[in-house]
This record gives C-alpha cells, structure tokens and sequence, in this order.
C-alpha cells in the first residue's frame, strides 16, 4: 500500500497553483516596485518644480542699489511667495562674496556645478530633513538664492499612491 500512495501524482489544482503562483507573485511584486518608483519620480518632478518656482520668484526681485544688491519683497509678498499651507519653507539670498541679503543665514546647499544654474539637494536645517533648490543668478550681479521645503507632503503623496494602487494589486493577486 505504501508503494501505490508513494506514486500518487498531485492533483492538477496543487500543481497548477505551484507552477502559477510563483510567477505571479515575482510579477506582482515587481509592479508594485515600479509604481512606486514611477510615483516617486513623478511626485519629486512636481514639487520640485514648486520649489524652482519660488527661487526664481524671489530672484526676480532682487535688483541692484548703490550700496549693493537687495531683495526687494516686502512682508506680505515675502508671505505670499513663499506660501505653503503644509510644509516650512526657508529661504535664504545670498550675494557673490557669501554676505547675505535676506532670509536664514545659516540655511546651506550645494551650489550647482557649472554650466548648470540649478542644483536640487537634500539638507537638514533646525533638525528637520529638508528638499532644497539652489540657484544661482549674474544678473544684476551674481548672487544665490536658496529655497528649502520640509517633506512631509512628499512622503505623504508617496504613501498614498503606495496605498491606493497596491491595495487593488494585493485582492487583484488573492482572487487569482
């Protein structure tokens, strides 16, 4: 009896699920990390054009004076350019000898290397993780402006597209 038990073959079920269901999870797993990296991606190109966009907002009101270049931005545009109901945004301009015009002086990050005049980068200012964009402008003289943003909207933005399109993938995978 042992003999005839031992060289019974399984059933067309167990071995159908053996032969798919490998496959399907590798698949399945590598289309979750390729939206979640498509996500990424996407999610750092938009809010790093926001950040860019503010940079240059601020570097457009930068003018020269007889004792030198300033930021000309009152409060209240200083508050409406750099707006962010969820996030910390700093700022810091600053002229060619490293002296600043406004903003937070000891904010830092990397200048771009030429020909470039824009450098995007990580920092961490007043311990908190902060996105930046450095940029750096000849006109009316040289001078740098940067701009940093708390990441907690990105993060949050990657989390939610995680959630909602894995979640569908994970009952799509159960009900194969």
């Amino acid at each position: 009896m042992h003999a005839i038990s031992a060289s019974i073959k399984p059933s067309l079920r167990a071995r159908v699920v053996r032969h798919v269901l490998a496959p399907l999870v590798i698949t399945w797993m590598l289309g979750t990390a390729l939206t979640v990296a498509v996500a990424y991606y996407f999610a750092q190109k938009a809010y790093d054009r926001a950040l860019l966009d503010d940079a240059f907002a601020l570097a457009s009101r930068v003018r020269a004076q007889p004792q030198g270049l300033t930021l000309e931005l009152t409060n209240r545009e200083m508050t409406a350019v750099l707006f962010d109901q969820s996030e910390n945004i700093y700022f810091v301009v600053r002229r060619a000898d490293g002296s600043v015009m406004a903003g937070h002086p000891a904010l830092n990050a990397p200048l771009p290397h030429p020909p470039d005049y824009v450098r995007f980068g990580e920092t961490v200012y007043q311990g908190l993780r902060l996105r930046t964009v450095s940029l750096l402008q000849d006109e009316p003289e040289e001078f740098q402006v940067v701009v940093a943003q708390t990441t907690g909207s990105r993060n949050a933005l990657l989390h939610d597209v995680l959630v909602y399109s894995v979640a569908p993938q994970v009952v799509l995978l159960l009900l194969l």
